[in-house]
């Protein structure tokens, strides 16, 4: 009987992303169903392992909650939106339906000149550049 791995990789990642609409749910289910059906080992690919990291599942919920608010919830969304940190949680939200911050997030507040034209595209190379640079 063979070792048997499974390779998770950035881009198994980033498809499994984009197919989803940015559920990280069922890559995650993918990842524990390998291990309990006899992987002997999951490897991941450095990029993998600080996007992983940088999961926050509590911020995905202020996400979430935050695209159902209303605008008269101005005053509380700044103040919830004002804690979101997570480049990971980032990418997953452009990858699906950004709000306003995953794009300050991405480019740490420092929008370039001129703008450019697909502005989600260009904050999702810079998170992806940002887990291969493992800054």
């Amino acid at each position: 009987m063979g070792f048997t791995k499974t390779y998770v990789t950035k881009d198994s990642v980033l498809r499994y992303l984009r197919e989803s609409g940015g559920d990280i749910a069922p890559l995650k289910r993918h990842v524990n169903v390998e291990i309990l059906i006899g992987t002997d080992a999951t490897v991941m690919d450095s990029w993998c392992d600080r996007f992983f990291s940088g999961l926050r599942p509590e911020e995905r919920e202020v996400r979430r909650a935050a695209r159902e608010s209303s605008p008269d919830q101005v005053f509380c969304r700044e103040k919830v939106l004002s804690s979101l940190r997570s480049r990971s949680e980032a990418l997953i939200s452009l990858l699906s339906d950004p709000i306003p911050e995953d794009y300050v997030i991405a480019m740490d507040g420092e929008f370039p000149e001129p703008s450019p034209q697909d502005m989600t595209k260009y904050c999702i190379d810079i998170l992806v550049a940002h887990f291969d640079r493992g800054h």
